[in-house]
């Protein structure tokens, strides 16, 4: 390995990332919590709503991974 990397731009770089995902992650849901609102779906929606399931997944899954270095 090369340089130090417990340095402050590093730590500041991975907050601002942490940050990011966090927010992804309430858009994700908040988008999740409205389509749960509409009255009826087609398979599109279905679809789509699986991918944001997807998606909220992964960020979480990002997030506990970034919290074992913090």
């Amino acid at each position: 390995m090369i340089g130090n990397h417990n340095n402050e731009l590093n730590a500041a770089a991975h907050r601002r990332a942490v940050e990011q995902n966090f927010n992804a992650l309430k858009v994700a849901c908040d988008e999740m919590k409205a389509m749960l609102e509409l009255p009826s779906w087609d398979p599109q929606l279905e679809d789509y709503y699986d991918g944001l399931r997807v998606k909220r997944d992964d960020i979480i899954n990002r997030l506990r991974l970034a919290g074992m270095f913090l």
